[in-house]
């Protein structure tokens, strides 16, 4: 029944429409098998993958993030805070909501490297720290970082000086930024804080980084997932491109 029900759905709806229902039934299923409710075992069934039609969405530019940083007011506790942030993600392509969750202990300075564990996957990931990244982090944990027993490494900057609990907030700042700095946006464009993430995948794509590597950086649970990184790489993707030298035309058609 449910895989004739699914079947039946396919041919109703969009891709992105049949990748939800497959996820619900998925979800609805785990929660029968937890509660001891009896229900066909459809696990081999929700085993597959849907994968939604996805549009090419862009990136902050190299140019663009240098402005962004230019216009951030390094002498206050917000911004050297906020210039952290920003250069973490553009180095390390961790989302906002890792962000705002890593703790002190998860930075091991001597390796430079971060260790953290993903909201989204609860899958480890190891990253390396760089030069640049770790001197801003420091900078803000040394002189700015308000003290107390809180162990997140980037904190409200208004009373009361706790963790920073809305993913969101991250991104409103990057927008403000951007604004100040005369980046030019428009809706859904792919230029938000998340287009830092996409950044670090295309530089990784264009200096010939294998996509299993690309995957582990970036923390994808799928490494399939990353080939959505490849229509970015436009300067490789010319390389590809066939001209017409081996179809053979007739002098008649051309006339």
């Amino acid at each position: 029944m449910v895989r004739k029900f699914i079947t039946d759905t396919a041919e109703a709806v969009k891709p992105a429409s049949l990748h939800n229902i497959f996820l619900y039934l998925k979800y609805f299923h785990l929660f029968l098998k937890e509660k001891g409710i009896p229900a066909p075992d459809a696990q081999g069934l929700f085993s597959y993958k849907v994968y939604r039609d996805k549009r090419i969405q862009d990136y902050v530019t190299d140019e663009e993030l240098e402005k962004i940083l230019g216009v951030i007011d390094g002498n206050t506790e917000v911004g050297k805070r906020n210039r952290a942030i920003i250069l973490l993600a553009a180095t390390t392509g961790l989302r906002a909501c890792d962000i705002i969750r890593m703790k002190l202990q998860d930075i091991d300075w001597r390796k430079g490297e971060i260790r953290l564990l993903q909201k989204k996957t609860g899958h480890m990931v190891y990253i390396p720290l760089l030069r640049e990244t770790g001197d801003a982090i420091q900078d803000y944990i040394l002189n700015f970082r308000p003290g107390g027993d809180c162990q997140e490494v980037f904190l409200r900057a208004f009373p009361p000086k706790v963790a920073i609990t809305d993913p969101a907030s991250i991104g409103s700042m990057f927008i403000a930024y951007q604004k100040k700095a005369g980046v030019y946006r428009k809706a859904f464009d792919g230029k938000g804080f998340h287009g830092l993430r996409r950044r670090l995948a295309k530089k990784l794509l264009v200096t010939g980084t294998p996509l299993t590597t690309i995957s582990q950086i970036l923390g994808h649970e799928d490494p399939m997932v990353v080939r959505q990184y490849l229509s970015m790489d436009v300067s490789n993707l010319k390389e590809c491109a066939l001209d017409f030298r081996l179809i053979p035309v007739g002098r008649e058609v051309l006339s």
